[in-house]
């Protein structure tokens, strides 16, 4: 007998128990409100641990990742139109401007469309969890909000690869909001089913190897609500389920986050702010202390008013003290700062931020994502393609844009891609500066030059094409000719010029 797909997710759901239950002690270090413990409700305190600099980190973290991903001034992809398109459509009487100009305007109203989402706040979220549990799944319907799912809420499968092959998505709805078809059927099998009763929704997402496709089925609890005619099929690139991992080990299901890698630091300090607190608070106590054999009435002491005169002798009282325990809390405090400053760079803390302006400038955001990707190790690449693509597809394919099979492509603007980019914008630059200067060179100097072969030896050492760089012989002769006619057109009217008072002379002359 096949199993359902509640069955499948039982299982699968057991597997991840100790997974779950590792990534909400990482939570606890962080961020408590993104991955809360089972059984929280909002009435719940998420504030476990003592210290706050995970939570600082990670929040810091995930900001300035947003910005690289998703720059609010600028398109995070263009499209990218292949040749062969591009001819087909100047056949067809379609010039290359006004392919250019929908392509453009594709990518702006993307963007507005991301932006009518209000999809900074989910993804920002999305990010969060993908740094402290590793794990988090976007979906992205073809109408309605953006939803971010935890790793508690859903199943999956990959093979050795990674590659996903099925997920199975739980969520819940009231029995009192589905359709009277599928209340009849829960009530055939349970009666006692009431209004207000939680149903358990499965939404299973499975890989047809057969078609290349994945084929979308719904549940209510064991009560199938699609059928072969109602069933949803996604290719790999329309799939409106993305799940995501910040790292991924060869043949697991679940990614690991950047907490995980850092958890002995985090704990350390967790353990070091508790005991210095709890010093604290022995620290804050103020006692005195009287000798029992001296002449000091304890009990008139304590009543006589402040300014006032009592009997008694200074020898006999004494204010109790904690040397040993400040240098305790002296050493604690250099411990915390130690480790405060490894995670600071390990969460580039310590990197240059961006400014916190209307206005950001393209460089700044560059040098973003320079650090991001040099320090997180490609996860900043990697995210440009499991995260900014498919929202990338997702986006176009909410405004309707069609995409002409693989004619049309988005191509992300951020990550390796960017940086490779910005690295050609340098090399263009420092080409113009080093050629530059031969106009500062002496005139009987530059005879002696051979111009073009210094301009060959500049724009190799700079890393510039040198077929950008120089025209071609052709454009050399046809730009001589250009000029040459110019010049000769200009003798031309400088006769003509010259002859015109003579001509207008002798026609007045012969009137």
């Amino acid at each position: 007998m096949q199993e359902t797909a509640a069955q499948i997710y039982d299982t699968l759901n057991q597997s991840k128990a100790s997974i779950v239950e590792r990534c909400e002690g990482y939570a606890e270090w962080t961020l408590p409100s993104i991955f809360p413990r089972e059984g929280n409700n909002e009435s719940d305190e998420l504030q476990y641990d003592v210290q706050s600099f995970g939570a600082q980190a990670v929040n810091h973290l995930s900001n300035k990742l947003m910005i690289g991903l998703f720059n609010p001034s600028k398109s995070f992809f263009r499209l990218d139109a292949a040749q062969d398109f591009l001819d087909e459509m100047e056949i067809n009487g379609i010039p290359f401007d006004v392919i250019q100009s929908a392509l453009q305007g594709a990518e702006r109203e993307s963007v507005k469309e991301l932006d009518r989402l209000g999809a900074r706040e989910p993804f920002t979220m999305l990010l969060q969890l993908l740094i402290i549990t590793g794990n988090a799944l976007l979906h992205f319907p073809k109408d309605g909000n953006l939803e971010v799912h935890t790793m508690r809420d859903y199943v999956i499968e990959r093979d050795l690869t990674g590659f996903v092959t099925r997920i199975i998505l739980l969520d819940s709805k009231k029995f009192r909001a589905l359709t009277k078809d599928t209340q009849d059927q829960l009530l055939a099998i349970n009666p006692n089913h009431k209004p207000v009763d939680d149903i358990k929704l499965y939404t299973d997402v499975l890989w047809d190897h057969s078609t290349k496709k994945y084929t979308v089925h719904q549940y209510a609890d064991s009560v199938q609500l699609t059928d072969e005619t109602t069933k949803g099929v996604y290719t790999k690139e329309t799939l409106p389920y993305v799940p995501l991992v910040w790292k991924l080990v060869r043949g697991q299901n679940w990614g690991k986050g950047l907490v995980e890698d850092y958890a002995g630091d985090f704990h350390s300090l967790s353990t070091a702010e508790r005991s210095s607190l709890e010093i604290v608070g022995v620290l804050a106590q103020i006692k005195g202390l009287v000798n029992p054999a001296g002449l000091t009435d304890v009990a008139e002491l304590n009543s006589t008013a402040n300014g006032q005169w009592c009997s008694g002798r200074e020898e006999d009282v004494s204010l109790l003290t904690f040397d040993k325990l400040f240098q305790s809390m002296q050493a604690l405090e250099s411990y915390v700062t130690k480790k405060e400053r490894r995670l600071s760079k390990a969460f580039l803390m310590d990197a240059a931020g961006v400014r916190d302006a209307e206005r950001v400038t393209a460089e700044e955001i560059r040098l973003v994502a320079r650090d991001l990707e040099m320090s997180l190790g490609g996860v900043y690449t990697r995210l440009a393609q499991t995260f900014q693509l498919p929202v990338a597809r997702l986006l176009l394919s909410r405004i309707d844009f069609k995409i002409k099979g693989e004619s049309v492509e988005p191509i992300i603007t951020t990550g390796l891609t960017a940086l490779s980019r910005s690295g050609d914008l340098d090399s263009y630059r420092l080409f113009l500066q080093d050629a530059s200067l031969l106009g500062a060179v002496d005139e009987g100097v530059r005879a002696e030059l051979d111009i073009e072969s210094i301009l060959s030896f500049l724009a190799t050492n700079n890393n510039f094409d040198l077929n950008v760089a120089f025209k071609s012989p052709e454009q050399k002769q046809a730009d001589q000719d250009a000029q040459i006619q110019a010049e000769e057109q200009a003798v031309q009217d400088e006769v003509r010029m010259k002859a015109e008072p003579q001509v207008i002379a002798q026609q007045t002359e012969a009137q």
